[in-house]
């Protein structure tokens, strides 16, 4: 049934049943929609902005375009935050810095500007060898002790003994093998004799002396003494619990000599006929002796290298004075070696060093040999069997021995 405006509020007779209705005023409340079925494109844009509204709860927050504008960051707003975040990065890593130095200085016992100059400007290089270059050079040490080593030196089998000598630190435990089979002490016939010093950085010795090792790596030496040769193992300072620390190819050089000084007062032992060999720091720690005295007869390098700085984190000095390095690097020293001088290395070993020190020197004692088909380890077993023999057989009254490069390769053939 259709109703007029006019019949709004009044009593009216229904024109299919006849019956009469009541027709109630609308609610003043009510509104009619006026909204069309299609959205305008600005209604589209007002509904977007209203579903990229925050929420709160379960009611949707409206938000007019000023306040969607303040709620996205702006570019300016977004360079401000990413220099904000490098600029705290960089007071981090500034801060970070600045306590790293702090503790390398505390650690380096640092000397003073001035006197770091001092000894900077120093002459070391007009002395006639390392030796007198050291006179009155004090090492600085980094803190700590992870150099040193309190262990005791296994008991050596017999005839192996384990004996002490004196050095400048205080007295050092040493292996002393005499060959088997020879005549007894106080015989008149005295043997030649080797100092040999075993690599690594702890200044110790240890069972590698005597305990049977395979041929492809046998730091022993042992065929000096299967030659008829006089053997000694020396520990040095800081190592095996001997007085002193560990120095790094310093104080050591003092300990070597000490150990020969212990050789030539033995009565079985010729006096002008003791040599000096050992392999990799050992190597590095002969070159170095070499360069300090002409005490030895002539002395055996296996692998040593030219520059210690590259021994890194193992050294146990501080670099702040270039003198230190000067001082241990064997390529400054070439020209004080005095007696004959042969280095020996495997081309698969620290043949880049040895090659350095070959093209640096200019001294006819020093022979340098690169061998092919080997390495750091494997050179020694067979090399040391060669000069040993030929060792034995320098008798005259100074050295004759020579090693060509032909007799080294024939050990290791293509």
């Amino acid at each position: 049934m259709l109703v007029s405006p006019e019949q709004l509020g009044k009593e009216v007779r229904c024109a299919g049943c006849q019956g009469r209705l009541s027709i109630p005023l609308p609610d003043a409340s009510a509104k009619l929609s006026t909204r069309p079925s299609a959205q305008s494109p600005r209604e589209f844009q007002q509904d977007s902005r209203d579903l990229l509204a925050p929420r709160q709860g379960n009611h949707s927050v409206s938000s007019d375009a000023s306040e969607l504008k303040s709620a996205r960051p702006s570019s300016s707003n977004q360079l401000v935050w990413i220099l904000g975040i490098l600029g705290g990065g960089g007071c981090l890593i500034t801060c970070l810095v600045i306590v790293g130095v702090f503790f390398f200085i505390r650690n380096s016992e640092m000397p003073s500007l001035d006197g770091l100059k001092e000894v900077a400007q120093k002459p070391i290089f007009n002395k006639p060898n390392l030796k007198q270059a050291r006179e009155g050079f004090e090492t600085r040490l980094r803190q700590g002790n992870r150099w040193d080593h309190d262990d005791r030196p296994t008991a050596p089998p017999h005839p192996i003994q384990l004996v002490k000598y004196q050095s400048p630190a205080g007295p050092m435990s040493a292996y002393l093998a005499r060959p088997v089979g020879k005549r007894p002490v106080g015989d008149q016939e005295r043997q030649p004799a080797i100092i040999w010093i075993f690599g690594g950085f702890d200044n110790g010795i240890d069972r590698t002396a005597w305990v049977p090792q395979p041929s492809a790596n046998d730091q022993s030496a042992r065929s000096f003494r299967e030659n008829g040769v006089v053997m000694m193992y020396p520990s040095f300072r800081g190592g095996n619990n001997n007085p002193g620390r560990v120095e790094g190819f310093m104080g050591e050089v003092d300990d070597v000599l000490a150990a020969a000084d212990y050789l030539a007062e033995q009565d079985f032992v010729d006096p002008d006929r003791i040599y000096l060999g050992g392999h990799s720091t050992g190597g590095t720690l002969v070159l170095l002796t070499a360069a300090s005295s002409d005490r030895f007869r002539a002395c055996f390098a296996f692998g040593p290298v030219d520059d210690v700085s590259g021994y890194g984190n193992d050294l146990p000095f501080t670099r702040l004075d270039p003198n230190e390095l000067r001082l241990r690097n064997p390529i400054e020293w070439l020209h004080a070696l005095e007696r004959p001088v042969f280095a020996i290395e495997g081309e698969r070993g620290n043949a880049y060093s040895l090659k350095l020190i070959e093209q640096a020197n200019a001294n006819r004692n020093l022979h340098c040999y690169i061998v092919r088909n080997t390495d750091h380890f494997g050179i020694l077993a067979p090399a040391t069997k060669l000069i040993a023999r030929k060792v034995s057989q320098d008798n005259g009254p100074t050295c004759n021995i020579q090693i060509k490069a032909s007799e080294l390769q024939s050990l290791f053939p293509d």
